[in-house]
């Protein structure tokens, strides 16, 4: 009888413990469907916080001037560089807006542009044989055979990058490489003085998205060097002298190939050069992919422009907001028929292309976008929009841990 009520007892404490295990596990796992189900919905509202912050930046992005973009200007300003915080309810959104054309454009850059930047033969092969129509690869670059052989096998794409980090894809490419600061750069000058962490990252400089407006400080179409006659140059700004050179220079050489053979035609110093680069343009087009804008490029793209020196870089910064016209170059402290003859065909002080990062935030949970948004007769109109792959987009960003600054739009309670 004893042992049967031993037995009877073990056999109770058994099933009570297992009856327990089932419970606890359940609350568990009630628990943790709950929490991802509200990590979900948090997920959701993050999103559209992000969304809401993007037409928060539209909605002050109508009145941009594309002809002459400054950091002065009232778009540069929005969101306070990503310290304003902006309540909506429960949720907030941080914003940032950037001029695209202030980066290089890996999408037109060309071969002997790439190598300006802090890349290796390959690289720069490889970044060109995945954009470029041609299946023949260059000696170090990479077409579908290559690709076809990795781990996780894909093609060549055979058109222009979508995205920056779409390098990532890239023979050669590393995280690394896209987002931490490189020190060797091939064919130029220092990017900039001071320790590693001053160097250049690709990821800061470069975009695929940048266009702005071929015309005049007086917004009108700038003339082609190459067809227009003597009295249209007079008509426009030139002097009777320098239209006289350059008809000259065509009937004896053909046309003009590079701004670097405008400016070595007899007559032009740096005391005329401003109306050539006031009034005359090499490209036919009205509207100019990929040159950079002067007046919002950072330090470290100018000093990657061929031929670029440290101390006119530093005086192109300094001068930053006060160019009324693209001539105005000329006269920064340093500058040289040599030099420009070097950047004219890349340098601009418009702009039609912008960046606009955003951070929405709900409760816990974060969710961070860029988008490409250009500037028409219409008004701005979103390009493209792509999730940041970063976790912690705000770090990477460069903007404060913490907003600093807070703008409520909606009343409501934080979670």
């Amino acid at each position: 009888m004893r042992t049967r009520r031993g037995s009877a007892f073990i056999m109770a404490l058994i099933a009570v413990t297992i009856l327990t295990m089932v419970v606890v596990t359940a609350a568990v796992e009630t628990r943790v469907v709950q929490r991802t189900q509200l990590h979900r919905i948090e997920q959701g509202r993050a999103e559209r916080m992000a969304h809401s912050g993007l037409l928060y930046a539209l909605a002050q992005m109508t009145e941009i001037d594309t002809s002459n973009v400054t950091l002065d200007d009232d778009w540069a300003v929005i969101g306070d560089f990503g310290a304003q915080e902006v309540s909506v309810g429960r949720g907030y959104f941080r914003v940032e807006v950037l001029d695209a054309s202030g980066r290089f454009n890996l999408n037109t850059a060309t071969q002997e542009q790439l190598e300006l930047l802090p890349l290796t033969t390959d690289q720069i092969d490889s970044i060109l044989d995945w954009k470029e129509p041609d299946l023949q690869p260059r000696i170090e670059g990479a077409k579908d055979e290559y690709y076809e052989a990795l781990t996780n096998p894909y093609l060549v794409k055979l058109r222009n990058f979508d995205t920056v980090n779409e390098l990532l894809m890239v023979k050669g490419f590393t995280p690394s490489l896209l987002f931490e600061p490189q020190e060797q750069v091939i064919g130029t000058s220092l990017v900039s003085a001071g320790a590693t962490d001053d160097q250049v990252v690709l990821a800061d400089v470069l975009t695929v998205d940048s266009r702005s407006s071929n015309v005049s400080d007086l917004g009108e179409p700038k003339l082609n060097v190459n067809t227009a006659s003597e009295n249209q140059m007079i008509v426009a700004g030139l002097t009777e002298d320098l239209a006289d050179a350059i008809t000259d220079w065509r009937r004896d050489n053909g046309t003009f190939a590079s701004w670097a053979q405008i400016l070595q035609v007899p007559g032009v110093t740096l005391q005329n050069v401003n109306l050539l680069l006031d009034y005359l343009t090499l490209d036919t087009a009205d509207v100019a992919f990929g040159k950079i804008n002067i007046n919002t490029a950072s330090e470290q793209t100018l000093n990657l422009m061929p031929g670029m020196t440290p101390d006119v870089a530093q005086s192109l910064i300094s001068s930053q907001g006060t160019f009324a016209s693209l001539g105005d170059v000329a006269g920064v402290s340093g500058m040289s028929l040599e030099l420009l003859g070097a950047i004219a065909g890349m340098i601009t002080l418009s702009s039609e292309s912008f960046l606009v990062r955003v951070v929405g935030v709900f409760g816990t949970t974060s969710f961070a976008l860029e988008a490409i948004v250009t500037i028409e007769e219409a008004g701005p109109r979103v390009m493209k929009v792509e999730r940041y792959p970063f976790i912690d987009a705000v770090s990477r960003w460069g903007w404060d841990p913490e907003p600093t600054t807070q703008t409520v739009l909606v009343e409501g309670t934080r979670l």
